[in-house]
């Protein structure tokens, strides 16, 4: 009885995320972008079809193009960062059959320091085609009474131990997430995969059940993008991006 009360959350829960993420796939005008479906043929269906003229884009890329298979092995065997490194911007590529059926490809990870943590939050970027990356990739979503860029799924970083290995997690369930925001129910596990470079494994974690949903490869680039513009300002005194 509990069991089914749990995957029904989880059933429940899942519908809510893709609906969230399709919201995010969208444009101004409420359509679901073209851009992010070229991007779901040529990349998650023929991935080395797609190249950029930013050679640590292509390192994402390159990284993100590999089989499920192959990025788990990945995480197992690397070492997560030194979350002090974290502090800054990650330019984000997600992967994931629910992923590249929603058309939520990119996002930015903010990365700060505040009371002795490292906390963050995503920003909502406009999606394109993979292939336009490296000229039109990560601009910010802005809200329609605010030039802020949107922000959502608050995080705290944190560790884990288990059988094998030490676990750097941004747990979202200690996040300042608002109560019926299901991001809360997020934790991502990341490995470094170079130096500027990482690999990310999304779980959903609902009581007794933990699913992963999906990959994300994180980068910094040497790049001038517009999030780097947007108010950096933290709300809680005494925060260090």
């Amino acid at each position: 009885m509990v069991r089914d009360g749990v995957m029904l959350l989880l059933t429940r829960f899942n519908l809510v995320f893709a609906i969230a993420a399709l919201g995010l796939a969208t444009n101004t005008t409420g359509c679901v972008s073209p851009a992010a479906i070229r991007s779901t043929v040529r990349w998650n269906l023929v991935p080395d079809s797609v190249s950029s003229s930013n050679c640590d884009i292509d390192r994402g890329l390159a990284l993100a193009s590999k089989t499920n298979k192959e990025l788990e092995q990945i995480m197992n065997c690397k070492s997560p960062p030194c979350p002090t490194d974290l502090i800054g911007k990650w330019y984000g590529i997600n992967k994931g059959a629910g992923i590249a059926a929603m058309g939520f490809h990119q996002d930015v990870k903010v990365f700060h320091s505040c009371d002795n943590r490292i906390e963050g939050y995503n920003i909502l970027v406009e999606q394109v085609a993979i292939d336009e990356l490296s000229c039109r990739g990560w601009l910010p979503k802005r809200g329609l009474l605010s030039d802020e860029p949107k922000k959502m799924g608050n995080f705290v970083v944190t560790s884990e131990r288990d059988c094998c290995k030490n676990k750097l997690i941004l747990d979202y369930s200690l996040g300042d997430n608002p109560a019926l925001d299901p991001s809360q129910y997020l934790a991502d596990e990341l490995v470094q995969v170079a130096p500027g470079l990482l690999l990310g494994r999304a779980r959903v974690r609902i009581g007794m059940v933990d699913k992963q949903v999906a990959y994300f490869v994180l980068m910094r680039l040497d790049r001038n993008c517009d999030c780097d513009r947007e108010d950096s300002a933290s709300s809680c005194d005494g925060c260090v991006e």
